[in-house]
């Protein structure tokens, strides 16, 4: 949840900066455009590196925070064996990074999510 509130947080202030009128050929103009074009960047650039992180901490292998709530949430005989997974977690992920899957598993929640941060824009 914290990285979603930081994206919505960036996002507010992406917008809050992109509807500032500056021209380059006002008085101060260019100055104004110097300084505030990467700080637009940055704030962009902050809505997709937080997106990317909660859906991926959100995947349901153990050692992320998705896998932990899943094991919180199952009955108990499947819980068990979901958390003897932990170990291996980071091989897995590994594994799936390596073969291109894990973007097929979490590239559609990132679209999504990026889609509705835009949609604020």
């Amino acid at each position: 949840m914290t990285n979603l509130l930081l994206a919505l947080a960036s996002a507010m202030v992406l917008k809050a900066l992109l509807s500032l009128e500056i021209s380059a050929h006002r008085p101060m103009g260019a100055f104004w455009l110097a300084v505030l074009t990467p700080l637009a960047l940055m704030a962009k650039n902050s809505v997709i590196i937080n997106v990317v992180l909660a859906v991926f901490n959100a995947f349901p292998i153990p050692p992320l925070d998705g896998g932990r709530v899943l094991v919180g949430l199952l009955p108990e005989p499947h819980s068990s064996v979901v958390a003897r997974v932990e170990p291996y977690g980071f091989l897995i992920i590994l594994l799936l990074l390596m073969t291109n899957l894990l973007d097929g598993l979490i590239g559609p929640p990132i679209r999504f999510l990026l889609g509705i941060f835009d949609q604020m824009l």
